[in-house]
């Protein structure tokens, strides 16, 4: 009688167990709808649908215009926006170096561009370029009078491609030097002549000839042309600092004083 008794108890609480678990998982199923059935509520409303862009960083660009090369789909919902398409297709134009796409719950997108910015024109045979320090050629130009910017000649190359990195010794040195000369001697410049390396020459708008040559030990030669050009010497019309320890100059010959 008491093993009968026995068994009956195991039996009800094995049997309460699996009533347990079966209202767990029942539960449990319950939840997991109601959250499926909450996404697809959210996703199929206007919650999140993006409903500003801001862009930051543009400066050549207007933001509208970041926008519409963006290629942003109407409607586009912020958990489905295409970060990576759109940043690609930023990314592909000459002006823009790099572009981030931010989400930011629960309706808006920043978009934050870096633009390449100018550092040279380069002169070509029928035309002109926008170059930055990195070597990429950002826009032809048909008056380069309008940019403050000096201009580089005497280069051995026809053709540089619209968004493309130029890949040449002679022009890689010149943009070198450009990028870590002082301010104030870019400033003046007007022409920038690099037919090679070694005869890297620049020239000022006061007619001076700086031998400039391989762009290394920039701040050993901005010190020495800083003080020469800040001398307001008028007579002096050349400046070799390729061995920069050594610099040459060269001044106007004295006019000779009338006899009597």
């Amino acid at each position: 009688m008491q093993d009968s008794n026995k068994v009956e108890e195991r039996q009800r609480k094995i049997t309460q167990i699996r009533r347990k678990r079966r209202l767990r998982l029942f539960l449990s199923f319950l939840f997991l709808a109601a959250v499926i059935l909450l996404a697809i509520t959210l996703y199929n409303s206007s919650f999140f649908k993006v409903k500003e862009i801001k862009v930051t960083g543009n400066d050549y660009f207007k933001a509208k215009e970041i926008i519409a090369l963006a290629g942003i789909q109407k409607d586009v919902k912020l958990f489905t926006f295409p970060v990576n398409k759109v940043r690609r297709r930023l990314n592909g134009q000459s002006r823009i170096k790099d572009a981030k796409i931010i989400r930011k719950f629960p309706d808006r997108i920043v978009i934050k561009v870096l633009e390449r910015q100018p550092i040279a024109l380069v002169s070509l045979k029928d035309a002109y370029t926008l170059i930055d320090e990195d070597s990429v050629v950002l826009d032809y130009v048909d008056n380069p009078d309008t940019f403050n910017l000096p201009v580089i000649k005497e280069l051995k190359i026809n053709r540089l491609p619209r968004g493309k990195r130029v890949e040449t010794q002679s022009l890689s040195n010149a943009l070198k030097c450009l990028t870590n000369l002082d301010p104030s001697i870019k400033s003046v410049l007007s022409i920038v002549s690099a037919p090679s390396v070694d005869k890297l020459t620049l020239f000022t708008n006061e007619g001076v000839e700086i031998l400039y040559g391989e762009a290394k030990d920039v701040n050993q030669k901005n010190y020495v042309l800083r003080k020469i050009l800040s001398q307001n010497e008028k007579d002096v019309i050349f400046i070799d600092v390729r061995a920069v320890s050594n610099p040459v100059i060269k001044r106007l010959k004295p006019e000779p004083k009338p006899s009597d």
